[in-house]
Protein backbone atom coordinates (compact mmCIF):
# COMPACT_ATOMS: atom_id res chain seq x y z
CA UNK A 1 0.00 0.00 0.00
CA UNK A 2 1.12 3.69 -0.93
CA UNK A 3 0.05 6.73 0.13
CA UNK A 4 1.19 9.57 -1.41
CA UNK A 5 1.78 13.32 0.26
CA UNK A 6 4.07 15.09 -1.29
CA UNK A 7 3.39 15.08 -5.49
CA UNK A 8 4.32 11.97 -6.46
CA UNK A 9 6.76 11.08 -3.81
CA UNK A 10 5.36 7.73 -2.14
CA UNK A 11 5.05 9.02 1.86
CA UNK A 12 4.71 5.48 3.35
CA UNK A 13 5.42 2.00 2.00
CA UNK A 14 3.89 -0.75 3.88
CA UNK A 15 4.67 -4.80 2.88
CA UNK A 16 2.32 -7.43 3.06
CA UNK A 17 1.39 -7.41 6.62
CA UNK A 18 2.33 -11.00 8.77
CA UNK A 19 0.70 -12.76 11.66
CA UNK A 20 1.31 -11.41 14.80
CA UNK A 21 4.13 -12.58 17.00
CA UNK A 22 3.89 -13.78 20.41
CA UNK A 23 6.97 -12.43 22.77
CA UNK A 24 8.55 -15.21 24.37
CA UNK A 25 11.11 -14.72 27.77
CA UNK A 26 14.49 -15.63 26.27
CA UNK A 27 16.86 -14.77 29.44
CA UNK A 28 19.56 -16.78 27.87
CA UNK A 29 19.42 -14.74 24.70
CA UNK A 30 19.39 -11.39 27.33
CA UNK A 31 22.60 -12.62 29.29
CA UNK A 32 24.48 -13.37 25.57
CA UNK A 33 23.32 -9.91 24.17
CA UNK A 34 24.92 -7.90 26.67
CA UNK A 35 27.77 -6.18 25.79
CA UNK A 36 31.40 -7.01 27.42
CA UNK A 37 32.24 -4.14 28.50
CA UNK A 38 30.59 -0.48 29.81
CA UNK A 39 31.89 3.24 30.16
CA UNK A 40 30.40 5.24 32.67
CA UNK A 41 30.24 8.80 31.85
CA UNK A 42 28.13 11.91 33.17
CA UNK A 43 25.47 8.78 34.43
CA UNK A 44 25.03 7.52 31.02
CA UNK A 45 25.97 4.01 30.59
CA UNK A 46 28.18 3.47 27.60
CA UNK A 47 28.36 0.20 26.03
CA UNK A 48 31.77 -1.01 24.61
CA UNK A 49 31.78 -4.01 21.33
CA UNK A 50 34.17 -5.99 19.71
CA UNK A 51 33.18 -4.52 16.76
CA UNK A 52 30.10 -3.47 14.86
CA UNK A 53 29.16 -6.92 13.77
CA UNK A 54 29.65 -8.01 17.38
CA UNK A 55 27.31 -4.89 18.43
CA UNK A 56 24.48 -6.15 15.91
CA UNK A 57 24.58 -9.39 16.82
CA UNK A 58 24.53 -8.60 20.83
CA UNK A 59 21.69 -6.43 19.86
CA UNK A 60 19.56 -8.45 18.47
CA UNK A 61 20.00 -11.41 20.69
CA UNK A 62 18.97 -9.03 23.86
CA UNK A 63 15.72 -7.73 21.88
CA UNK A 64 14.89 -11.24 21.53
CA UNK A 65 11.68 -12.39 23.36
CA UNK A 66 11.22 -9.14 25.12
CA UNK A 67 7.80 -7.85 25.90
CA UNK A 68 9.12 -4.35 24.93
CA UNK A 69 10.85 -2.92 21.80
CA UNK A 70 15.03 -2.30 22.34
CA UNK A 71 16.03 1.33 22.30
CA UNK A 72 19.19 1.90 20.83
CA UNK A 73 20.88 5.21 20.81
CA UNK A 74 24.57 6.22 19.67
CA UNK A 75 26.19 8.77 21.65
CA UNK A 76 27.90 11.76 20.26
CA UNK A 77 29.07 14.94 21.06
CA UNK A 78 26.28 16.75 20.15
CA UNK A 79 23.80 14.50 22.30
CA UNK A 80 26.43 14.93 25.26
CA UNK A 81 26.40 19.07 25.21
CA UNK A 82 21.98 18.05 24.62
CA UNK A 83 21.80 16.70 27.80
CA UNK A 84 22.76 19.09 29.84
CA UNK A 85 19.98 21.67 28.51
CA UNK A 86 17.13 19.54 27.25
CA UNK A 87 15.79 16.80 30.70
CA UNK A 88 13.60 15.03 29.03
CA UNK A 89 16.91 13.88 26.54
CA UNK A 90 19.00 12.94 29.60
CA UNK A 91 15.99 10.54 30.45
CA UNK A 92 15.30 9.43 27.84
CA UNK A 93 19.06 8.53 27.38
CA UNK A 94 19.29 7.15 30.75
CA UNK A 95 16.20 4.58 30.28
CA UNK A 96 18.07 3.28 26.91
CA UNK A 97 18.98 -0.32 26.64
CA UNK A 98 21.97 0.42 24.63
CA UNK A 99 23.93 3.38 24.07
CA UNK A 100 27.02 2.90 21.54
CA UNK A 101 30.23 5.26 21.23
CA UNK A 102 29.31 7.29 18.25
CA UNK A 103 31.58 10.30 17.68
CA UNK A 104 35.36 9.93 17.46
CA UNK A 105 36.30 12.61 20.56
CA UNK A 106 33.51 10.44 22.61
CA UNK A 107 35.85 7.33 21.76
CA UNK A 108 38.89 9.14 23.07
CA UNK A 109 37.46 10.33 26.16
CA UNK A 110 36.75 7.12 27.37
CA UNK A 111 39.81 5.88 26.40
CA UNK A 112 41.59 7.97 28.56
CA UNK A 113 39.43 7.69 31.29
CA UNK A 114 39.90 4.06 31.83
CA UNK A 115 38.34 2.21 28.82
CA UNK A 116 41.41 1.37 26.59
CA UNK A 117 39.46 -1.04 24.04
CA UNK A 118 36.40 1.35 23.01
CA UNK A 119 35.44 1.62 20.01
CA UNK A 120 33.20 3.31 17.70
CA UNK A 121 29.72 2.18 16.75
CA UNK A 122 27.83 4.43 14.12
CA UNK A 123 24.19 4.72 13.57
CA UNK A 124 25.52 4.43 10.01
CA UNK A 125 27.98 1.42 10.46
CA UNK A 126 25.62 -0.20 12.76
CA UNK A 127 22.55 -0.04 10.39
CA UNK A 128 24.92 -1.29 7.87
CA UNK A 129 25.59 -4.36 10.13
CA UNK A 130 21.84 -5.06 11.24
CA UNK A 131 20.91 -5.09 7.95
CA UNK A 132 23.41 -7.90 7.44
CA UNK A 133 22.44 -9.63 9.69
CA UNK A 134 19.01 -9.27 8.72
CA UNK A 135 19.75 -10.76 5.37
CA UNK A 136 20.81 -13.55 6.81
CA UNK A 137 18.22 -14.20 8.97
CA UNK A 138 15.39 -13.36 7.57
CA UNK A 139 14.13 -10.30 9.67
CA UNK A 140 12.21 -7.38 8.56
CA UNK A 141 13.75 -3.49 8.35
CA UNK A 142 11.47 -0.26 8.91
CA UNK A 143 13.13 2.84 7.53
CA UNK A 144 11.40 6.25 9.49
CA UNK A 145 12.22 9.57 8.46
CA UNK A 146 14.24 11.47 6.41
CA UNK A 147 12.92 13.73 3.46
CA UNK A 148 9.60 12.28 0.83
CA UNK A 149 11.78 9.68 -1.38
CA UNK A 150 14.76 9.23 0.27
CA UNK A 151 13.62 6.70 2.55
CA UNK A 152 11.98 4.65 -0.45
CA UNK A 153 15.62 5.28 -2.42
CA UNK A 154 17.38 3.42 0.77
CA UNK A 155 15.48 1.04 0.79
CA UNK A 156 15.94 0.32 -3.24
CA UNK A 157 19.84 0.67 -2.28
CA UNK A 158 19.68 -1.91 0.53
CA UNK A 159 17.59 -4.41 -1.68
CA UNK A 160 20.05 -3.97 -4.43
CA UNK A 161 23.12 -4.56 -2.22
CA UNK A 162 21.86 -7.31 -0.22
CA UNK A 163 19.58 -9.60 -2.74
CA UNK A 164 18.16 -11.44 -0.28
CA UNK A 165 16.90 -9.01 1.97
CA UNK A 166 12.99 -8.95 2.24
CA UNK A 167 10.61 -6.25 2.21
CA UNK A 168 11.75 -2.89 3.57
CA UNK A 169 8.65 -0.34 5.34
CA UNK A 170 9.47 2.93 4.82
CA UNK A 171 7.60 6.11 6.13
CA UNK A 172 8.43 9.79 6.18
CA UNK A 173 6.38 11.64 8.42
CA UNK A 174 5.20 14.92 7.78
CA UNK A 175 8.26 17.32 8.72
CA UNK A 176 6.94 19.29 12.44
CA UNK A 177 4.83 16.48 13.21
CA UNK A 178 4.53 15.62 16.91
CA UNK A 179 4.42 12.67 18.99
CA UNK A 180 1.05 11.87 20.18
CA UNK A 181 -0.27 13.75 17.23
CA UNK A 182 -2.44 12.28 14.00
CA UNK A 183 0.73 11.99 11.89
CA UNK A 184 2.45 9.84 14.56
CA UNK A 185 -0.41 8.01 15.16
CA UNK A 186 -0.58 7.04 11.54
CA UNK A 187 3.26 5.99 11.44
CA UNK A 188 3.06 4.15 14.60
CA UNK A 189 -0.18 1.70 13.43
CA UNK A 190 1.43 1.44 10.06
CA UNK A 191 4.57 -0.07 12.33
CA UNK A 192 2.87 -2.29 14.09
CA UNK A 193 0.90 -3.64 11.89
CA UNK A 194 3.91 -4.84 9.92
CA UNK A 195 5.54 -6.12 12.99
CA UNK A 196 9.41 -4.94 12.40
CA UNK A 197 12.65 -6.66 13.77
CA UNK A 198 14.80 -3.67 13.35
CA UNK A 199 13.57 -0.04 13.03
CA UNK A 200 15.69 2.23 11.96
CA UNK A 201 14.77 5.97 13.02
CA UNK A 202 16.47 9.28 11.43
CA UNK A 203 14.27 12.08 12.62
CA UNK A 204 17.25 13.84 14.22
CA UNK A 205 18.28 14.47 17.90
CA UNK A 206 16.88 14.98 19.89
CA UNK A 207 13.34 13.70 18.16
CA UNK A 208 14.31 10.08 17.61
CA UNK A 209 15.28 9.53 20.61
CA UNK A 210 12.27 10.56 22.67
CA UNK A 211 10.30 8.80 20.01
CA UNK A 212 11.88 5.33 20.31
CA UNK A 213 11.12 5.95 24.23
CA UNK A 214 7.92 6.93 23.88
CA UNK A 215 6.70 4.16 21.51
CA UNK A 216 9.55 1.23 22.39
CA UNK A 217 6.40 -0.10 24.10
CA UNK A 218 4.72 -0.86 21.19
CA UNK A 219 6.70 -2.70 19.36
CA UNK A 220 7.95 -5.81 20.62
CA UNK A 221 10.76 -7.96 20.20
CA UNK A 222 11.97 -5.09 17.80
CA UNK A 223 15.63 -3.02 17.60
CA UNK A 224 14.79 0.80 17.45
CA UNK A 225 17.93 2.65 16.60
CA UNK A 226 18.42 6.43 16.76
CA UNK A 227 20.52 6.62 13.48
CA UNK A 228 20.64 10.34 12.81
CA UNK A 229 21.32 10.97 8.73
CA UNK A 230 21.34 7.51 7.77
CA UNK A 231 18.86 7.36 5.74
CA UNK A 232 20.48 10.40 3.87
CA UNK A 233 23.00 8.29 3.60
CA UNK A 234 22.21 4.98 2.49
CA UNK A 235 19.63 7.09 -0.49
CA UNK A 236 22.84 8.67 -1.75
CA UNK A 237 21.53 12.23 -1.29
CA UNK A 238 24.23 12.73 1.35
CA UNK A 239 28.33 10.88 1.12
CA UNK A 240 29.84 10.37 4.09
CA UNK A 241 33.72 11.74 4.64
CA UNK A 242 36.39 10.09 2.94
CA UNK A 243 38.30 7.40 4.53
CA UNK A 244 41.10 9.67 5.57
CA UNK A 245 38.88 10.82 7.52
CA UNK A 246 36.97 8.91 8.77
CA UNK A 247 40.08 6.98 9.86
CA UNK A 248 41.32 9.40 11.85
CA UNK A 249 38.40 10.98 13.73
CA UNK A 250 37.95 13.64 11.59
CA UNK A 251 34.81 13.53 10.14
CA UNK A 252 33.01 16.23 11.91
CA UNK A 253 36.02 18.71 10.67
CA UNK A 254 34.48 17.30 7.40
CA UNK A 255 31.24 17.61 7.43
CA UNK A 256 31.21 21.25 8.65
CA UNK A 257 33.92 22.18 6.02
CA UNK A 258 30.92 21.15 3.58
CA UNK A 259 27.99 21.77 5.03
CA UNK A 260 28.92 25.12 7.26
CA UNK A 261 25.55 27.15 6.57
CA UNK A 262 24.11 24.27 8.39
CA UNK A 263 25.92 23.03 10.74
CA UNK A 264 28.67 25.98 12.14
CA UNK A 265 26.02 26.78 15.51
CA UNK A 266 26.20 23.40 16.52
CA UNK A 267 29.77 22.48 16.50
CA UNK A 268 30.99 25.93 17.11
CA UNK A 269 28.56 27.54 19.66
CA UNK A 270 26.83 24.27 21.32
CA UNK A 271 29.64 21.49 20.83
CA UNK A 272 32.50 23.42 21.51
CA UNK A 273 31.16 23.41 25.06
CA UNK A 274 32.69 19.61 25.11
CA UNK A 275 36.00 20.72 24.96
CA UNK A 276 36.43 22.20 28.68
CA UNK A 277 34.42 18.63 29.69
CA UNK A 278 36.98 16.87 27.93
CA UNK A 279 39.34 18.57 29.75
CA UNK A 280 37.85 18.45 33.04
CA UNK A 281 36.79 14.64 33.04
CA UNK A 282 40.42 13.39 31.91
CA UNK A 283 42.03 15.94 34.87
CA UNK A 284 39.57 14.11 37.57
CA UNK A 285 40.55 10.79 35.78
CA UNK A 286 44.31 11.35 36.27
CA UNK A 287 43.35 12.30 39.61
CA UNK A 288 42.08 9.96 40.91
CA UNK A 289 44.77 7.28 39.07
CA UNK A 290 47.22 9.51 41.84
CA UNK A 291 44.98 8.97 44.48
CA UNK A 292 44.32 12.77 45.10
CA UNK A 293 41.29 13.30 44.42
CA UNK A 294 37.86 10.84 42.38
CA UNK A 295 36.24 10.53 39.46
CA UNK A 296 32.75 8.72 39.31
CA UNK A 297 31.49 11.08 36.52
CA UNK A 298 33.91 8.83 34.21
CA UNK A 299 35.89 6.08 34.14
CA UNK A 300 35.63 2.29 32.75
CA UNK A 301 34.00 -1.16 34.79
CA UNK A 302 33.79 -4.52 33.51
CA UNK A 303 30.02 -5.27 33.51
CA UNK A 304 28.95 -8.22 36.33
CA UNK A 305 25.75 -9.79 36.56
CA UNK A 306 24.87 -10.88 40.06
CA UNK A 307 21.67 -12.45 38.23
CA UNK A 308 20.20 -13.41 34.73
CA UNK A 309 17.45 -10.45 35.52
CA UNK A 310 19.63 -7.39 36.35
CA UNK A 311 23.31 -6.52 36.04
CA UNK A 312 25.52 -5.46 39.49
CA UNK A 313 25.93 -1.86 39.98
CA UNK A 314 29.40 0.27 38.96
CA UNK A 315 31.74 -0.86 42.03
CA UNK A 316 33.68 2.60 41.44
CA UNK A 317 30.38 4.78 42.21
CA UNK A 318 27.52 2.79 42.61
CA UNK A 319 25.92 3.38 39.48
CA UNK A 320 23.88 0.90 38.14
CA UNK A 321 23.34 0.27 34.34
CA UNK A 322 19.82 -0.15 33.49
CA UNK A 323 18.98 -4.11 33.45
Amino acid sequence: MTKTLHDDLPQTVIPEQRKARRPEIDLQARIEGEARAYHHLMDINLQVFDSVTDAAIRILRRARGRAVGTSVFTCNVDHLMLMNKEQRFRDAYERADVVTIDGAPLALLTKLTGTAEARRVTGVALTGALVEQAERDGLRIALVGGAPGRGVMAAANLRREHSELGEVFVDSPRMGFEIGDEEDQRLVSGLVAFQPDVVIVCLGAPKQELWIDQHRNELPGAVLVGAGATIDFLSGYQTRAPRFFQATGTEAAYRLATDFRRLWRRYLLRDSKFFVLFAGLTLGYAAGRARVGSSARSHGATRRRTSAARPSPCRACGYSPAA
